[in-house]
């Protein structure tokens, strides 16, 4: 075997009567997690390269849990922004929690409010008056990327219609109609943003 750089050079053995056998790199197996029966995915890529990755379920997480913790006197944006950058970073359980003693009935309706306008596949799992803990349920796998998109582009395309025809028939009811819808838009543009982050973590999201 001969290394370079982030590649090495191995031979192929012959095993039995009609199988080939390549060794896995040991750091690369000790850093996947992987241990002897476990399995492998062999992929065909262009060029006559092939790609060994860990099965879906093996996959490890990028982002378990974040914790947040409120102070006191702390804005509502605030917390918001704070919940809102732990879901694009990739966390799939966020803890909001504070350190006063209890959250206000602001704060609670706020996070409630935000995970049920904006944040695709996330739902509230525990509430109570010292926090609130927020799953995101959805994977890549669920929904993906192109999915979400053509999504975004079939709601965005029907605003469109609505707003040329509230402005053409002054129907104020119309207009206050798309500019709720907005909100659906920016809930798949924020799980997209967050699908792309954790894509550059993961290869296997952005070859799939």
């Amino acid at each position: 075997m001969t290394k370079s750089n982030h590649q090495e050079v191995r031979k192929i053995q012959f095993s039995g009567k009609s199988s080939y056998m390549l060794a896995l790199p040991k750091k690369w197996v000790e850093e996947m997690g992987l241990h002897p029966g476990d399995q492998v995915i062999v992929s065909k890529q262009p060029g006559n390269s092939l790609v060994i990755t860990t099965r879906k379920d093996d996959l490890p997480v990028v982002k378990n849990e974040a914790v947040i913790r409120v102070v006191q006197g702390e804005s509502l944006s605030t917390l918001i922004r704070k919940i809102i950058s732990a879901y694009l970073l990739g966390y799939n359980l966020i803890q909001i929690t504070t350190s006063s003693g209890m959250l206000t009935s602001t704060q609670k309706t706020g996070i409630k409010d935000l995970v049920r306008t904006r944040l695709v596949g996330a739902e509230v799992i525990a509430d109570s008056a010292q926090e609130i803990t927020i799953q995101v349920l959805v994977s890549f796998f669920e929904l993906s990327i192109e999915n979400a998109l053509r999504r975004m582009i079939l709601i965005s395309s029907s605003m469109h219609r609505d707003a040329m025809a509230a402005l053409e028939k002054l129907d104020f009811d119309l207009a206050e109609g798309v500019i709720k819808t907005d909100d659906e838009v920016d809930r798949f543009n924020l799980y997209v943003v967050r699908q792309l982050k954790m894509a550059i973590q993961r290869d296997r999201i952005l070859q799939e």
